[in-house]
């Protein structure tokens, strides 16, 4: 005769733990590197770095005429998105207002327009990247996706990224494990790092492709037009109590 045996209720417990959260995380989060400070959702990554697989990165123009407000976001009044770079111009029936008919021609994409000074440009070139954290890899298609943007000035150390797998492993960079790190800096504010930690093995590549499919689908889709009346002035925030 079978002895009952105690339930073991903090592993069910936990379990169960498990796949509620992940029941109730969204499929998309976004990274933060705000002072210098790597963070995910809002919340802080120890350390400062994480290993993930970067699925793909591509090139933005955005252009804000006004200052950043936190109390009132909104999308950049003219934009464009390309993989490689090259011919990029806004797509006019989805930007509210494009400021050119190539980027390239835009008075706003010159050094020197910046209204801050500094010699930079107001239409700030960037990197847009999508990636999944490396500890979800075995279970790719469940896999949540990251988004974040990579500064103007950080952008020379991720295409050196790209390059360096390339040379060395002869795979594109979504088929390697990466370490971002992000740390202060005292001239740029914030520094980036991308390492390449591993290789990832054959066997995974068409499930990384078709969640990379996904990956690259959200990674661009459009800003939402900027609303009427986005140019008038707004009242001024009142006060909260509490």
């Amino acid at each position: 005769m079978e002895e009952n045996l105690p339930v073991d209720w903090a592993s069910q417990m936990a379990a169960m733990a498990n796949a509620e959260s992940r029941q109730e995380q969204p499929e998309v989060g976004t990274f933060s590197f705000k002072a210098g400070i790597l963070s995910y959702m809002g919340e802080p990554i120890p350390g400062g770095k994480i290993e993930i697989v970067v699925l793909g990165c591509d090139y933005e123009n955005r252009y804000f005429p006004e200052e950043f407000d936190a109390d009132n976001i909104q999308s950049p009044l003219c934009w464009a998105f390309s993989a490689d770079g090259i011919d990029m111009a806004p797509p006019k029936d989805l930007v509210t207002q494009p400021q050119s008919e190539t980027c390239a021609a835009c008075e706003w994409s010159q050094w020197d327009s910046d209204p801050k000074g500094r010699g930079g440009k107001a239409c700030k070139s960037v990197r847009r990247f999508v990636c999944i954290p490396a500890t979800e890899v075995d279970a790719i298609e469940r896999a949540h996706l990251g988004l974040g943007t990579i500064s103007t000035t950080n952008a020379k150390y991720w295409s050196g990224f790209v390059n360096k797998v390339a040379a060395t492993t002869k795979l594109p960079s979504w088929a390697v494990v990466c370490q971002l790190t992000c740390q202060p800096d005292q001239k740029t504010i914030v520094r980036l790092s991308f390492d390449m930690v591993h290789p990832l093995p054959e066997e995974m590549f068409p499930a990384l492709m078709a969640k990379r499919e996904r990956a690259l689908e959200i990674l661009r889709k459009p800003y939402a037009k900027r609303e009427e009346g986005w140019d008038k002035p707004k009242e001024p925030a009142r006060k909260r109590k509490f």
